[in-house]
C-alpha cells in the first residue's frame, strides 16, 4: 500500500510538468545535446598537464636539486681526500696491507655515493625510461673534475679550504652545465627525428 501511494505521487508530480506523462519538444525540460553547457565534458588533458608539471616541478626541488648538489661536492671532496692520503701515504714510503684496505673501504663507499647522487639526479631530470638523461649526472661530475683539476693547481694548505667552503659559489656554475647539457641532448634528439 505504502508502495502504491508513492508511485501515485511520483506520477502526480511528473504530469504536473508534461501533460501527457511525456515532455514535448517544446519543453524547458527537454536538454539540447547539441549546445547544452551541462553535457559539456572539460578535457582531461589539461589537469593531466597540470598534475605533470607539478610532478616535474617536486622532481626537480626534490631530487634533481639535492642529488645534483650531492654529486657536485662529494666529487670534489672525493678527489681532494683520494689524492690527499695517496701523498701522504707515498710521502710516508709506501703502501702496506692496512693503508690500502682502508683505502679501497673509502673508496668503494664513495664510488657508491655517487651511484646514488647520480640516481637522485637522473630520476630528478626525466624519467628511468630516458636514458639520454644520463649525461646530466655525467656532465656534473666532469664539471667537478675539471674543478679539482683546476684546483690541484692551489698550494696544498689553501686547496682544502677552497674545495671545502668556497666551491659551493661554483655551483650554480655546474647546475647551468648541466641545463646546457639537457638541452644539447634534447635538441639533438629532436634534429634527429626529423
Amino acid at each position: 500500500m505504502k508502495k502504491v501511494k508513492i508511485k501515485e505521487r511520483f506520477e502526480n508530480a511528473v504530469d504536473a510538468f508534461f501533460e501527457n506523462g511525456e515532455p514535448s519538444e517544446n519543453s524547458q525540460f527537454v536538454l539540447n545535446t547539441n549546445s547544452s553547457a551541462l553535457l559539456y565534458n572539460e578535457p582531461e588533458t589539461a589537469n593531466v598537464e597540470k598534475t605533470a608539471s607539478i610532478i616535474d616541478f617536486v622532481k626537480l626541488v626534490f631530487l634533481f636539486l639535492p642529488g645534483a648538489f650531492f654529486l657536485y661536492k662529494l666529487t670534489l671532496t672525493f678527489v681532494y681526500v683520494t689524492f690527499q692520503r695517496i701523498a701522504i701515504r707515498s710521502d710516508l714510503g709506501g703502501w702496506d696491507y692496512h693503508f690500502l684496505m682502508f683505502f679501497l673501504q673509502d673508496f668503494f663507499l664513495g664510488v657508491f655515493s655517487l651511484l646514488i647522487g647520480c640516481f637522485m639526479t637522473f630520476i630528478g631530470v626525466g624519467s628511468l625510461r630516458e636514458t639520454k638523461n644520463l649525461v646530466v649526472p655525467g656532465s656534473i661530475i666532469s664539471f667537478s673534475l675539471l674543478l679539482a683539476g683546476l684546483f690541484s693547481f692551489l698550494p696544498t694548505l689553501l686547496r682544502g679550504e677552497v674545495i671545502m667552503y668556497y666551491s659551493i659559489y661554483l655551483f650554480p656554475l655546474a647546475l647551468a652545465v648541466a641545463g646546457f647539457v639537457k638541452y644539447w641532448v634534447n635538441k639533438n634528439e629532436e634534429d634527429s627525428n626529423q
